[in-house]
This record gives structure tokens, C-alpha cells and sequence, in this order.
């Protein structure tokens, strides 16, 4: 069994990113669900550390959206 890490540690300047931007603000998928999408990025981090193997996420698409 892996031991999850404890925290996960974000820049400050995490929503200034360019990225983070593009993403949060995208007139095609909307306001509302580019901060949904960019809140799902932060779950995903998180459950990264939680299985601590060194980032990856042994899910697939359909067990991640059970998950969130």
C-alpha cells in the first residue's frame, strides 16, 4: 500500500498562470466551467499526492469521474 503525502504545494501566482488563464477563461466552454476545470486540475493533484507514485494516477477516465 503507498503512503500518501500529506500536502501538495502550489506557486502563489497559480491562477495568474497563462494556463490557468486560458483555461478559466475560455469563451468556448464558458466561465463557470473553465473554473470547474481548473478546481478538478487542483482534485487531481491532490489524489496524486494521496497515491504518491510520483504523479501518476492508475485510473481511468471513468474511475476519475466517479471519483469527482
Amino acid at each position: 500500500m503507498f503512503v500518501g503525502m500529506q500536502w501538495v504545494k502550489l506557486a502563489v501566482y497559480f491562477y495568474n498562470d497563462e494556463k490557468i488563464k486560458l483555461i478559466r477563461n475560455n469563451k468556448l466552454i464558458g466561465k463557470s466551467k473553465g473554473d470547474s476545470i481548473a478546481l478538478i486540475f487542483i482534485m487531481m493533484l491532490a489524489l496524486a499526492g494521496d497515491q504518491n507514485r510520483e504523479g501518476y494516477l492508475p485510473f481511468s477516465s471513468y474511475e476519475l469521474s466517479i471519483l469527482f
